[in-house]
């Protein structure tokens, strides 16, 4: 096992470059700028990581906290990349529904690496995967203001996580494959433990959008060009005129299909309340 995780930090770290996708509206589109991506570019992890790299938000200046990061004085928590319900993303030109889960629990690397395994799910397909997440950079803003009905400071704190992933599919070999690209989060910190959790703060705000996966899925020992893979909690960005929700991801009809009538309908899901307000899924397949 240490041999094989060792190949997979080194294999990720050389990226290649892909291509396909006819582009719309995506508030992504705009910001990049429409002279500036090819009608037939299908990877956005470079644009994706350029616009996540931000320095400054609302004239809050960010500070570097990978040293903290390297030395082990900032940790992620060990729940960041597990979720109670699959995360849902598109796959391919025709935005084919993604289903992505991550086991609880991870297995940290040296001082940037991580090691995880989940299942995803295309149709009634699907696998399970191993892979590697690694950290590259972590920005930290401090928002400091002033309550004046309360005469009190208050500070809320952010953290915008930003790396690569790289994970294999152990399936049959005709559908198994390999996910690789750039993912970002945010994070804070809750308390003084110095434990980065996921920011979901504002998770039931319009547009709300968090642990981003954008890159490509290519079959195992295929030939054939890549095909456009993005995964995340809320909205996914660089999928155009595919999202056409006022407030958080609906698909375009023109992209309908039994998965995206199922998602949409809400059926997946039963809610409860003994206390704590939970989500649940109905039938889960991992």
């Amino acid at each position: 096992m240490k041999t094989f995780i060792k190949f997979l930090t080194g294999i990720f770290l050389s990226f290649g470059v892909c291509h396909a996708e006819e582009l719309c509206h995506d508030s992504y589109y705009d910001i990049v700028g429409r002279d500036k991506i090819s009608s037939d570019q299908v990877y956005f992890g470079d644009e994706f990581k350029k616009l996540e790299s931000i320095k400054s938000i609302g004239g809050v200046q960010s500070k570097d906290r990978m040293p903290m990061f390297r030395s082990g004085e900032l940790k992620i928590d060990s729940a960041f990349f597990f979720r109670v319900i699959p995360a849902v993303g598109v796959l391919g030109k025709n935005y084919k529904r993604i289903d992505m889960y991550f086991y609880p629990g991870y297995v940290r690397l040296g001082k940037t690496f991580y090691f995880v395994r989940g299942r995803s799910k295309v149709k009634s397909n699907i696998c399970d995967f191993y892979g590697i997440i690694r950290v590259t950079d972590i920005h930290y803003f401090d928002f400091t203001y002033y309550l004046e009905s309360e005469k009190e400071f208050y500070t809320e704190d952010l953290y915008k996580i930003i790396g690569e992933y790289y994970f294999v599919e152990n399936g049959r070999p005709e559908i198994s494959g390999i996910f690789r690209g750039v993912w970002s989060a945010d994070a804070y910190i809750d308390g003084n433990d110095n434990v980065l959790r996921v920011d979901d703060r504002d998770g039931v705000a319009d547009g709300y959008r968090n642990r981003t996966f954008v890159g490509v899925w290519k079959k195992d020992g295929d030939s054939s060009s890549p095909k456009l893979c993005i995964w995340g909690d809320g909205r996914l960005p660089f999928t155009f005129d595919f999202d056409v929700g006022s407030g958080g991801l609906f698909p375009n009809e023109i992209y309908s299909s039994p998965e995206w009538e199922s998602y949409i309908s809400g059926e997946e899901v039963y809610f409860s309340n003994d206390g704590e307000f939970k989500v649940h899924y109905k039938n889960p397949w991992w």
